[in-house]
C-alpha cells in the first residue's frame, strides 16, 4: 500500500461544509444579526478567498466597561475554537477577525486571533480558564483597548 501525501484538499468546500455545519450547531450569528446577553449585535461571516477557516465577526457592545467587553470576546472566542476543534473537517486552521464597535462610537476596534486544531487541543488539555487559554494563544493582534486587561 502506497501512502499519499500531498492530497489536495478543497478549502472553499470545506469551509462551506464546516459553515453548513456551524449553523446546524446552533450558531445563528452565521444567518443574521443576533442580540446576546454579552453582545448588543453579533454577525459573522465567512470570506471565500481564504485558505483557512477564516471567521469574520462584527460585534458590538453598548453600556459596557472595557473588562466586560474584553471577557465577553475572550468567552465566545474560547468556544467557538473549542467547537471548531470538534468538528470533522479536513481543515486544521481557524482564524477568527473581530471589527468591534463600541457604543456609538463610529470607529471599529480589532480583536485577530489564530489557532491551529493542535494548538487548540493542547491548551485545552490543561484545564485553562478561557482568559489563560486565549492569553497563551501565540498567533494574536490585539487593539490597544484590549491589551494588558
Amino acid at each position: 500500500m502506497k501512502l499519499l501525501f500531498n492530497i489536495e484538499v478543497d478549502i472553499t468546500k470545506e469551509n462551506e461544509i464546516l459553515k453548513d455545519l456551524l449553523i446546524k450547531n446552533g450558531r445563528k450569528e452565521f444567518q443574521q444579526h443576533i442580540k446576546t446577553n454579552e453582545f448588543e449585535s453579533l454577525f459573522v461571516y465567512t470570506p471565500s478567498n481564504k485558505k483557512e477557516a477564516f471567521f469574520v465577526i462584527d460585534i458590538q457592545f453598548l453600556n459596557k466597561n472595557i473588562y466586560e467587553i474584553t471577557e465577553a470576546i475572550e468567552k465566545y472566542s474560547y468556544d467557538f475554537f473549542i467547537e471548531l476543534s470538534n468538528t470533522h473537517v479536513d481543515i486544521n486552521n481557524f482564524v477568527l477577525s473581530y471589527f468591534i464597535k463600541i457604543d456609538t462610537k463610529t470607529n471599529s476596534r480589532n480583536y485577530f486571533i489564530r489557532a491551529s486544531r493542535n494548538e487548540i487541543d493542547e491548551l485545552n488539555k490543561k484545564l485553562l480558564g478561557k482568559k489563560d487559554f486565549i492569553d497563551q494563544l501565540k498567533n494574536k493582534v490585539v487593539d490597544e483597548l484590549f491589551r494588558n486587561i
